[in-house]
């Protein structure tokens, strides 16, 4: 969870919760991320925790998902996922040839059935996820790209 640091400015996190619901990346056998959201509810006070379900993202054709982070407002669980960059230490930005090949997958899903996120909208953006942050209603998503020539 984020630790907020100013009203109304918020940035993806792994789990998000709106006090009875638990939204998370589902994970695979070997720890491995899978392109689908975990659901779960507490109940008793915080005393129980039941697993939902899973939900599949529908946006992710054949793109690793090597970042990931969910945003949560209102009705609305938002995932941010997609590739990122070659790391070669601190000279990844300077390196265009790291910035090739990248994907940032965005879907936004109706949580109005708190149980079950159904997708309601979803995009494709050429380019890295750099970083996101989402600030009131809108969620601004940076990315880079380096066309592979």
């Amino acid at each position: 969870m984020t630790n907020l640091q100013e009203s109304g400015v918020d940035e993806a996190d792994l789990v998000k919760s709106n006090g009875t619901h638990v939204y998370t990346y589902a994970q695979g056998d070997n720890g491995q991320p899978l392109w689908s959201i975990r659901v779960a509810k507490v109940g008793n006070d915080g005393a129980t925790l039941d697993v939902l379900g899973t939900v599949p993202l529908q946006n992710r054709g054949n793109t690793p998902r090597q970042t990931a982070g969910l945003f949560l407002h209102g009705d609305n669980l938002v995932s941010v996922a997609g590739t990122q960059a070659i790391s070669v230490g601190p000279l990844t930005w300077g390196i265009a040839g790291s910035w090739t090949n990248g994907t940032t997958l965005i879907e936004v899903l109706s949580i109005a059935n708190r149980d079950a996120p159904v997708t309601r909208w979803q995009a494709t953006i050429d380019g890295h996820i750099v970083s996101s942050r989402r600030i009131g209603d809108r969620i601004y998503v940076v990315s880079r790209f380096v066309p592979y020539l």
